[in-house]
């Protein structure tokens, strides 16, 4: 589905760029993808897909660059503070997007002003991974949160982040508090549930079946929220460790953006 979805991504970034009236010829040299996360995480994973799809077709190299921090605001400011001329991108989704704005009183850009989206490129169910678990896994979690209040670490890809935004639905959803382990990005905090680290993790469900295959283990993932429709790689519900809140819904959602010129 990514890659059918990227083929369509493709085309429509290649004709928009391909459009720019003030630049002949272009791409005449490698265009920057600037990640605002760490590499290893989903937005990571769809730019390197993105990067490798695209460059064949512009017939010249898309270099990833990551700049974590700050919930995507540190690469975010790098590609608002570029020259606007196409040669360098920026793939972001929901938190550098639309949850900074809210979250923090001071931006060093606005969104809505520094950037000109091009196209959605993809988009990703969210998952609560616990190694693990039972089937009533998920019931197990909260009242285990009930019984010990303030006890319930989740990690997550960053303050802000939509993994972030999702446990915290989740916990409010159930009636229970959450203290919520920020990291730098996806990758780190599912490297530290790999490691033992941290016990549970709200991340994409692309991510976590990358990291907890039954060859390598017998850890499978309880749904927190997923699209309101199902992804083909999850296993059925009530099984394997699933049980769903139907009342919440989250996913990541990622869009290549240029600088925006100033008219």
């Amino acid at each position: 589905m990514l890659r059918f979805a990227l083929r369509f991504a493709v085309l429509g970034l290649t004709l928009s760029l391909a459009a720019l009236p003030a630049i002949a010829q272009y791409p005449e040299r490698p265009i920057r993808l600037v990640v605002p996360y760490a590499p290893g995480g989903g937005t990571d994973n769809v730019a390197r897909l993105l990067a490798a799809k695209l460059g064949a077709r512009l017939t010249q190299p898309v270099v990833v660059e990551n700049k974590a921090g700050a919930n995507g605001i540190i690469g975010s400011d790098a590609v608002a503070k570029s020259p606007a001329d196409g040669y360098t991108l920026l793939l972001a989704g929901l938190g550098p997007l639309a949850v900074n704005p809210s979250l923090f009183q001071k931006m060093p850009y606005e969104p809505a002003r520094a950037f000109a989206p091009i196209v959605k490129v993809s988009s990703a169910a969210l998952v609560l991974v616990v190694p693990g678990v039972s089937k009533d896994g998920l019931k197990e979690i909260v009242a285990g949160a009930k019984s010990k209040p303030g006890e319930l670490n989740i990690a997550n890809a960053g303050e802000g982040s939509p993994q972030h935004i999702c446990a915290e639905l989740f916990a409010r959803s159930a009636g229970i508090r959450v203290n919520h382990i920020p990291y730098k990005g996806a990758a780190p905090a599912v490297t530290d549930l790999l490691g033992g680290a941290c016990k549970r993790c709200v991340t994409t469900w692309a991510l976590s079946g990358l990291s907890f295959s039954p060859a390598r283990s017998k850890p499978w993932p309880c749904r927190l929220a997923s699209g309101r429709r199902r992804c083909r790689m999850c296993p059925p519900s009530r099984s394997r460790g699933w049980l769903a809140l139907t009342s919440l819904c989250g996913s990541c959602w990622w869009h290549p953006l240029a600088h925006r010129r100033k008219s």
